[in-house]
């Protein structure tokens, strides 16, 4: 569906629903960032700028296309100020981490629903007896 929709240009006219479908929301971001860190969904809500939050705040934007006000308010963050100076400062690390590029991938496969590399699904043939 999410292939459908992006093949196509789309007016600003169409209501943002109509144009970020299937996109994920803060909550999955979180929940996906906190399972690959290893931490609480609280830690990463509640991380005072750390890594996972960055990563949060900068999935948030441009995978889930939230506006600032939604990020901050998935990551309990009072100012959307501050949640575009942890989008800048999880952009300019990801040059230069491939540690965090994989998290990055990792996340990204998941909430896109992505089988993991290796991992493809077993068909097997259906035989009439």
């Amino acid at each position: 569906m999410r292939a459908q929709i992006e093949s196509r240009p789309r007016s600003n006219a169409h209501p943002a629903a109509q144009r970020y479908a299937a996109r994920p929301k803060m909550a999955k971001i979180v929940a996906e960032v906190a399972r690959d860190y290893g931490v609480s969904e609280s830690a990463v809500r509640h991380g005072h700028g750390g890594e996972a939050r960055q990563l949060a705040a900068w999935l948030g934007c441009f995978e889930g296309m939230q506006k600032r006000a939604a990020i901050a308010a998935g990551l309990r963050i009072g100012s959307s100020g501050h949640v575009s100076d942890l989008i800048r400062l999880c952009d300019a690390r990801l040059d230069d981490n491939p540690e965090l590029q994989q998290r990055v991938d990792r996340c990204c496969d998941r909430l896109r629903g992505s089988p993991p590399p290796g991992r493809l699904p077993i068909h097997r043939a259906i035989t009439a007896n």
